[in-house]
């Protein structure tokens, strides 16, 4: 339920791209942003990690939940990959 308690419950799921926009530019505050924005209850997160080794950070789910001030959770899929949900 939401925190606000009207009983809805708001749901993002999103492929982040390793925080590499249309662009082609790494901007994980970006990512941040949309997400502060839009404030779901629950974001599930595609490719939120440096899968090819192009981008700055290293740890994108723990650099997100220091600046969204929430707690993330991965898991690898049937497929082998991560999942993260925060």
């Amino acid at each position: 339920m939401s925190a606000d308690g009207d009983g809805q419950l708001t749901l993002v799921s999103w492929n982040i791209h390793s925080g590499i926009g249309t662009d082609g530019r790494f901007d994980l505050g970006r990512v941040a942003e949309v997400l502060a924005a839009l404030a779901p209850d629950v974001a599930a997160l595609q490719e939120e990690g440096d899968f090819w080794g192009r981008t700055e950070a290293e740890a994108h789910p723990e650099w997100l939940e220091d600046r969204l001030g929430c707690t993330w959770r991965s898991w690898r899929g049937p497929d082998g990959g991560m999942g993260t949900r925060c």
